[in-house]
């Protein structure tokens, strides 16, 4: 039997898609296995956030080739770029037909795909995944900064600031979007695979509505910790965002199918379900918004908590912040900042002011026994003179943030702030430095302030 393993890069959603194509394969009746060292195939989902996410996508697809493994590459850079995974034995396609592909790798030897298919698989109504369908989501607990196993739970450390400057992985946790692993897999179960929330993009390059009946995949060997992708796209205008350009427009699963997904976890042993999406305020079931899917979720039986992957500020509602009070919901949330400086906020496109977000986590301090706040800083972006950053590295010094993830900005093709001037690379990696030791003290702090406290563990 024809065995498939698959990696990601990125996001949670994006760690979601690569179980999804693995249980896909699964259906079709090829075998899943955790080391990629005993596949055949290799499924890789990558990710282009950042030029740094590119480059981590590629070597995860060179070493699999280079170990004489057949790669089928997938997910937002495969839509974004395609040909810079091009090669003997590789195959690109952003979301390709799971089924499809299983067939073909069944008919032929192991590891080997029929001739010629290499680069152009099908993908839901698109040739080689140009404008094929991806869904990111975030990582929780993988090993920093390597090619490693889901750790369900543990933090990574700081590594060091490359020579150009990019960010690398701090903290890694249920919202950084800059991670890679190898998927961990007990049993997928065939049953539980659909083709993915959103479905295929239709020719045109419009995201196809949600197919009915179609529950997405949960993470499927998970001992812990089931990731359950709810939503999909972004009608954002963030200047320097390039994944909402292959993601399409928002669409939710739901709230029906969402809790038969989370239900299916709970029985094969997973005790915390962390709900994911591009843009996952965004979620939308008739008149039900985000609130109302939480509190559906933390009701469930079996569950020992709910947890959000990340969220806007303006989805961090009064009703929201109600809900960590429940016993059934994680004490803590994700919310992007990017920058402390307003000017360059409004340069960015991003909807608020820093007056306004600090007013929208405010309540988390009233959360019983406390809530921790985490979020994402972007280092260098080209409007940002020293005032500015001076505003985000205070921003981060002040004890607002337990965890906070660092990104030197990266200029992403399409968009409008890759139009801008761009800063010089020594001034960005500096600034970087200052940022990384800034937000390796707050996440020092936040564990120091755990010291002595009882917390429950999932294992």
């Amino acid at each position: 039997m024809t065995k498939v393993a698959a990696s990601f890069v990125g996001c949670k959603v994006s760690q979601a898609d690569g179980e999804d194509a693995l249980a896909g394969l699964a259906a079709a009746g090829l075998e899943p296995v955790t080391l990629r060292e005993a596949a055949d195939v290799v499924v890789v989902h990558t990710c282009c956030v950042t030029a740094e996410a590119e480059r981590k996508s590629r070597r995860l697809v060179r070493r699999a080739a280079s170990a004489g493994k057949r790669v089928v590459v997938a997910g937002c850079a495969a839509a974004l770029h395609p040909e810079q995974f091009e090669g003997e034995d590789v195959t690109v396609a952003a979301r390709p037909d799971w089924t499809t592909l299983a067939q073909q790798l069944k008919r032929h030897s192991p590891g080997g795909l029929e001739e010629g298919t290499a680069g152009s698989v099908a993908a839901s109504g698109a040739v080689g995944g140009a404008t094929a369908d991806a869904m990111d989501g975030t990582t929780g607990g993988i090993t920093n900064g390597t090619t490693g196993d889901i750790t369900n739970g543990t933090t990574g450390g700081i590594s060091d600031v490359p020579a150009d400057g990019a960010a690398r992985d701090i903290t890694p946790d249920a919202t950084s979007d800059d991670v890679h692993g190898a998927i961990a897999y007990g049993t997928p179960d065939p049953a539980r695979h659909a083709s993915g929330l959103g479905g295929a993009i239709a020719a045109a390059g419009r995201p196809a509505a949600v197919a009915p009946g179609k529950a997405p995949r949960a993470t499927p060997g998970a001992r812990t910790r089931l990731v359950l992708k709810v939503q999909d796209g972004c009608a954002g205008a963030c200047a320097y965002c390039v994944v909402r350009l292959v993601r399409g427009e928002p669409r939710g699963l739901p709230l029906e199918e969402a809790l038969a997904a989370a239900r299916a976890g709970l029985a094969r042993g997973c005790g915390e379900v962390v709900l994911s999406g591009i843009d996952l305020g965004a979620w939308r079931d008739g008149g039900l918004r985000l609130p109302e899917l939480v509190a559906a979720v933390a009701e469930l039986d079996g569950l020992r908590r709910v947890r959000l992957s990340s969220v806007e500020p303006r989805h961090v509602t009064p009703a929201l912040l109600d809900l960590l009070a429940h016993p059934g919901v994680a004490r803590h949330l994700h919310v992007p900042l990017q920058s402390a400086d307003d000017g360059v906020l409004r340069a960015m496109k991003r909807p608020y002011t820093f007056a306004r977000y600090l007013g929208a986590v405010e309540g988390l301090r009233a959360a019983p026994g406390g809530a921790m706040l985490s979020t994402d800083v972007i280092v260098g972006y080209p409007t940002e003179d020293e005032a500015a950053f001076a505003r985000t590295l205070e921003a981060l010094e002040s004890g607002l943030f337990g965890r906070a993830h660092v990104f030197a900005y990266s200029a992403r093709p399409g968009t409008a702030a890759a139009e801008l001037p761009q800063l010089p690379a020594a001034v960005v990696k500096e600034r970087m430095g200052r940022a990384l030791a800034a937000a390796e003290a707050a996440a020092l702090a936040t564990r120091h302030a755990a010291i002595g406290r009882v917390a429950e563990v999932l294992v």
